[in-house]
């Protein structure tokens, strides 16, 4: 078992969450974030959905689990490194390369990769691919 995950198991359960937060986010500075922010994460829906606590401190920690589930979901290892490919795709230059590097792009975005997301607001934002045609014909064939 890893450091972190006897750290949570561990702190959390003596009332010690002050100490455990203060340790994941060494972990953060120190090269661990993955599992710090999962954990962190954690805490925060925990504290979310905790009663007693007043309404506006509960919805900033909605807030905070979220932004630190985003940091998981865009940091972790999945089998297909989907932006990476589009890159490649739209570097090729022709036209079939572009929409499927639209295609990768649109599944990252909607994974909340925020690269993804930039990428095909400029590219749609700047002209240099229409939608209109990738839609109606291009992603049926994917």
């Amino acid at each position: 078992m890893h450091y972190i995950d006897r750290l949570f198991g561990l702190l959390p359960e003596r009332g010690e969450m002050k100490l455990a937060i203060t340790h994941f986010e060494n972990a953060i500075r120190n090269g661990s974030p993955f599992e710090a922010y999962y954990y962190l994460a954690q805490f925060q829906a925990r504290t979310m959905r905790a009663t007693g606590y007043p309404r506006h401190i509960t919805s900033s920690a909605c807030s905070v689990a979220v932004s630190f589930y985003k940091v998981v979901a865009e940091r972790g290892v999945w089998d297909v490194d989907l932006i990476s490919h589009a890159n490649l795709a739209w570097a090729s230059g022709n036209d079939r390369n572009k929409e499927i590097a639209m295609l990768q792009w649109w599944i990252a975005a909607e994974r909340g990769y925020e690269a993804a997301q930039n990428n095909l607001a400029y590219v749609l934002d700047q002209g240099l691919f229409t939608a209109g045609s990738f839609l109606t014909h291009g992603a049926a064939t994917y």
